[in-house]
């Protein structure tokens, strides 16, 4: 049933979205398994944004550290005033498959 539920996930016409956020105070409060659609934030120092890849396969979490204000390349600032969250810049997992999009107002755009 999994593998069916990312089958569609990958293949369907809407755009993925990121519905929930949750706050978290350490990094090690987050759950090993988020829910999907979920965006956990970690709020201490330093803070983190940790999600599963919207693609549907089986990636390991994806985590970006966060910064208020971008000052290195390592870093990602969070918006969470429109829809829904928006992390900049895009994203780009690699692993077994690559992975390669944007999440502006809680929808995922391809890349």
């Amino acid at each position: 049933m999994t593998a069916l539920v990312r089958w569609w996930r990958r293949r369907r016409w809407t755009a993925p979205r990121i519905k929930r956020i949750r706050k978290y105070e350490r990094r090690s409060e987050v759950p090993a398994d988020l829910p999907c659609r979920t965006l956990a934030v970690v709020t201490g120092s330093p803070g983190w944004a940790i999600f599963e890849c919207p693609c549907g396969t089986p990636h390991t979490r994806i985590e970006v550290l966060l910064s208020p204000l971008r000052t290195d390349l390592s870093t990602w600032r969070l918006d969470s005033t429109g829809a829904g969250p928006t992390l900049h810049p895009s994203i780009d997992a690699s692993g077994e498959r690559r992975c390669h999009f944007w999440l502006r107002d809680g929808r995922v755009t391809w890349g």
